[in-house]
């Protein structure tokens, strides 16, 4: 009798175990695949003239891109809605203040992102066909 509680026991650990990683995997979002997929290193690579940490107040980024057409205030960062369809995020403050930590092209729009201009180093664009993709 003793054993059937002890096994009862473990199992009921056991599902809970299995239900808090699950769980877990699903309220991480998409930050669970960040975590879990391979890198690919992007230290060379731009979008349109910009990079990740560049500076939204630099002079070369200033000439190129102008004044933003649009502001989004959020808690976090600040996003910035500029030509060609290009929307970046930055750091609202400290020494880092303009960084760019996340670069987005094109608009959403029912859940399909639009075309835009804007091209990687490698001439990848919205719409380019996945075997160019792998080639480059």
């Amino acid at each position: 009798m003793r054993i059937k509680y002890i096994v009862l026991l473990a199992l009921i650990i056991l599902i809970a175990i299995i239900g808090i990683q699950t769980i877990s995997r699903f309220t991480e979002g998409r930050n669970y695949y960040f975590k879990h997929t391979d890198s690919t290193n992007l230290s060379n690579e731009s979008l349109g003239n910009v990079q990740l940490h560049d500076n939204i107040h630099n002079q070369s980024f200033v000439e190129y891109y102008g004044t933003p057409f649009s502001w989004e205030d959020n808690e976090l960062y600040d996003y910035y809605h500029w030509k060609d369809g290009l929307k970046t995020a930055s750091i609202i403050t400290g020494k880092e203040k303009g960084n760019i930590v996340h670069l987005i092209i094109g608009e959403e729009k029912e859940g399909v992102r639009t075309k835009s201009s804007i091209k990687t180093v490698k001439g990848i664009a919205i719409g380019s066909a996945k075997q160019d993709i792998i080639d480059s």
